[in-house]
Parts: C-alpha cells; sequence; structure tokens
C-alpha cells in the first residue's frame, strides 16, 4: 500500500490510493493514484488523529467542538435567564467570557450608584447598560449553544 489514503466520494470510506473501488460500497473512483497526491487530492493525516495544536480537521486547542446533537441549548438558555448570563456562558464551555460577565453587571449596578448625583447619567449606568448587558447575554447564549449543538467548533471568546 502507498502510504497515505483517499476518501470515497459516496460513503466516505478510506481507500488505498491505488484502488480503483471503494471496497465498502463499491464506487468506482476515476483516478489511480502510483504515487502520494497533492493535498486537494488525499489525505496524508486521518482526520482521527488531528496535527499537534488542532483538537480536530481544522480546530484549534481550546475551541468547544462537541458532537451534533450533543450540547442542548434550553439548559445554558435557562441558566441565563434565571442566574444571569454569566451561568450560560460558563455552561457553553465559554470559561472567561463567564467570569467577565459574571462582574460586569454588578460592576455596572454599583458605578450606577456612585454616579447618583447625575440622574441623567446613573440612570443609563444603572439601568440601561445592566440591562442591556443581561438581554445581549442571554442572546449570545442561546446562539453559541445552537452553534455547539449544530457540531460547529466554537472560539472560547466568540459572540453571537
Amino acid at each position: 500500500m502507498i502510504p497515505g489514503f483517499k476518501v470515497c466520494p459516496a460513503c466516505g470510506a478510506k481507500a488505498e490510493l491505488d484502488a480503483s473501488a471503494c471496497s465498502k460500497c463499491g464506487h468506482q473512483f476515476r483516478t489511480k493514484f502510483t504515487t502520494l497526491p497533492n493535498q486537494t487530492q488525499a489525505f496524508v493525516r486521518p482526520a482521527s488523529q488531528p496535527g499537534p495544536g488542532f483538537i480536530g480537521p481544522g480546530v484549534p486547542v481550546g475551541w468547544i467542538l462537541k458532537p451534533p446533537g450533543q450540547h442542548q441549548p434550553a439548559a445554558p438558555i435557562l441558566l441565563s435567564v434565571l442566574l444571569g448570563p454569566w451561568a450560560g456562558a460558563l455552561f457553553n464551555g465559554q470559561t472567561m467570557k463567564g467570569i467577565i460577565l459574571m462582574f460586569l453587571i454588578p460592576t455596572l449596578i454599583v458605578v450606577g450608584l456612585t454616579t447618583i448625583m447625575v440622574p441623567a447619567i446613573s440612570l443609563v449606568i444603572l439601568f440601561v447598560l445592566p440591562g442591556l448587558t443581561y438581554l445581549a447575554g442571554i442572546v449570545d447564549t442561546a446562539l453559541v449553544a445552537m452553534r455547539i449543538q449544530r457540531g460547529e467548533a466554537v472560539d472560547p471568546w466568540q459572540f453571537f
């Protein structure tokens, strides 16, 4: 066998580079390789063995990647509504983002309380900014959870 393999376009099974038909489904290959092809024609590294610094094909270490359907969006959305957007971000695996959100809304409220002498500014900082941050955090949690559920790779800092 020649090192490397090609992938059957019909069923996705691996086949030897010099094979004329897929051993799994019988699909007839149009091309036989006698030498190692370029990367657009065949894979040399199986997808089950990602390169160093990657957790899957083209997915960097540290990103969140789960099989499709394994992550249910209802739990992080419910946590975000009941406890705050930080809880949903933590559930989604976005740890640092969750920790920052945990302190952001209370910080905005404290700043709003300290500016109580300027009513217009304190109202904006005390109610509007924390409220918008809370709502945006819930929407962000829901959209990120749906991406994870579809099996998409998600950056730990990805928003929406």
